[in-house]
């Protein structure tokens, strides 16, 4: 499947927000939601560049 270990640095706030994803979406881990949340967000910007602008804006108030 062409798995890959990937590393990075994260803060308190997105690793709280990485677990509300895994607690909301019932997964056992957090890399499942997180893949699936990439995967998401990968389409959006494929189907829709602009949706996926306006969500990805840092100022967006979600």
């Amino acid at each position: 499947m062409g798995a890959e270990k990937f590393t990075f640095e994260t803060y308190a706030g997105t690793r709280a927000d990485m677990e509300c994803i895994r607690q909301v979406g019932g997964y056992e881990e957090v890399e499942e939601g997180l893949t699936l949340a990439i995967r998401y967000v990968a389409s959006l910007a494929r189907r829709d560049p602009a949706a996926f602008h306006a969500a990805m804006n840092p100022r967006n108030p979600v």
